[in-house]
C-alpha cells in the first residue's frame, strides 16, 4: 500500500508539470484552431494516461479489491488537474449549450442569401453568441478592411494604407491603429464593439438583482445536491446486487462494485454541478435581450450561415479568393464556418502586435 502511495504521489508531481503545457497554450487568446484543438487533446490524453499509470501501481501493489478500489477514488479525488480538466471540459460543453440554446432565434431558419455588409462582422458576431470572439472578430474584419482597400497584405504581412477612414466605426479604427502601432488595447477593444452594439440597438443589458442570481445558484446547487444523492445510493444498490449475483453474499460488508460504482457516480455528478453552477456564475456577465433590429439581423446571420454551409464550398476558399467571393468569405470567418483564412489572419495580425 505504501508503495502505491509514493508512486501515485510521483506521479501527480510529473503529470501536474506536463498539465501545465495545454493550460499555458490555451492561455492565448490568438491560438490558431489547430493548436487549441492539440491542446484539449493533450489535457484529455493526460488525464487519462494518469488514472491508467494509477490502475498499474495498484494493480501491482495491492491485493484487496476494497483497498484497490478505495486507493484509485483517493488518487482520482487527490488530483487537482483531474479536476480542472474535468470541469473546465464540461463547463465548455455546458456554456456552449446554454449559448445555442439561448440565443438561437425560434423556430425554422430560412436561408438568407444576400451578404450582411450593412453589419460590422465583430458585430455580427457579438449579438449571434452574446460574446465577443476575439480571434474571429479581429480576423474577419481585418479582411474586410482588406476588401475595402483600408488594409493590404505586403511580403506576407498587413500593412494600412492611406485611404480615408471616415465612416468606419471605431472598432474597426482601432485594428488599423494597431497595424500602425503594434501595440493592441484588448479591452478596450471588447468594450468598443459591445458599445457599438448598444449604440445601434441591437442588444440591451439583462441586469438581474443580486438576490435573484444569489436564488438561482442556491436553487440550482440543492436540485443536483438531492440528485446526487439519489443517484449515488440508486448505483450503490445496483452495483451490490451485481456484486451479490456475481460474487455470492459479503454478509453484510459494504460491496466492493456498488462502492466503486457509487463513488464514480458522484465523482462525475460533482463535476457536472460545479460546471453548470460556474457556467451559470459567469454567465451573469453576459446576459442580454436582442431587441427587434437584433433578432432580425441573427436570423439573417443563422440564414446565412446556413446557405453557405449547404450551398458553396466556402469551407475551402482562400483569402487569395476574397476578391471572388467578397462578403461571403468575410462573413463565413465571423460565423465560424472558415478556419482556415481565420487562423491565417490572426497570426498576421499577432505578427504585428504587442498585446497589453
Amino acid at each position: 500500500m505504501e508503495n502505491a502511495i509514493g508512486y501515485i504521489m510521483v506521479f501527480q508531481v510529473i503529470f501536474m508539470i506536463l498539465y501545465c503545457i495545454p493550460i499555458v497554450m490555451l492561455q492565448n487568446a490568438f491560438q490558431t484552431k489547430a493548436r487549441i484543438r492539440f491542446a484539449n487533446f493533450l489535457m484529455i490524453a493526460i488525464m487519462i494516461t494518469y488514472i491508467i499509470a494509477c490502475s498499474i501501481v495498484i494493480e501491482m501493489n495491492i491485493g484487496d479489491n476494497m483497498d484497490r478500489t478505495v486507493g484509485m477514488t483517493l488518487a482520482i479525488l487527490f488530483a487537482p488537474y483531474f479536476w480542472i480538466g474535468s470541469i473546465t471540459i464540461f463547463n465548455k460543453i455546458f456554456a456552449n449549450r446554454r449559448i445555442n440554446k439561448k440565443t438561437k432565434p425560434k423556430g425554422d431558419i430560412l436561408y438568407y442569401r444576400d451578404d450582411l455588409s450593412e453589419f460590422s462582422p465583430a458585430i455580427i458576431s457579438f449579438v449571434k453568441n452574446f460574446r465577443v470572439d476575439i480571434k474571429s472578430s479581429i480576423s474577419s474584419t481585418l479582411l474586410k478592411l482588406k476588401l475595402e482597400g483600408y488594409i493590404k497584405v505586403k511580403d506576407d504581412v498587413l500593412v494600412r494604407t492611406e485611404k480615408d477612414v471616415g465612416g468606419l466605426l471605431r472598432s474597426d479604427i482601432l485594428l488599423l491603429e494597431t497595424l500602425r502601432t503594434g501595440e493592441f488595447k484588448k479591452k478596450e477593444y471588447i468594450n468598443t464593439i459591445k458599445e457599438e452594439v448598444y449604440e445601434q440597438k441591437l442588444l440591451k443589458k439583462y441586469n438581474a438583482s443580486l438576490g435573484k442570481k444569489a436564488l438561482k445558484v442556491m436553487g440550482l446547487f440543492i436540485v443536483h445536491a438531492i440528485l446526487l444523492l439519489v443517484a449515488g445510493v440508486g448505483i450503490f444498490l445496483v452495483g451490490e446486487e451485481i456484486n451479490k449475483a456475481v460474487l455470492g453474499s459479503l454478509e453484510g460488508y459494504i460491496t466492493d462494485i456498488g462502492f466503486f460504482f457509487a463513488m464514480l457516480a458522484m465523482l462525475l455528478y460533482l463535476l457536472v454541478i460545479f460546471s453548470i453552477i460556474i457556467t451559470r456564475i459567469r454567465c451573469f456577465k453576459s446576459d442580454y435581450i436582442r431587441s427587434y433590429k437584433g433578432n432580425e439581423a441573427v436570423t439573417k446571420a443563422y440564414g446565412l450561415y446556413n446557405y453557405l454551409k449547404d450551398y458553396s464550398l466556402i469551407k475551402e476558399r482562400t483569402s487569395e479568393e476574397l476578391i471572388l467571393w467578397e462578403y461571403y468569405l468575410v462573413y463565413a470567418v465571423s460565423l465560424g464556418i472558415n478556419d482556415k483564412v481565420e487562423d491565417e489572419f490572426i497570426m498576421k495580425f499577432v505578427d504585428k502586435i504587442k498585446e497589453k
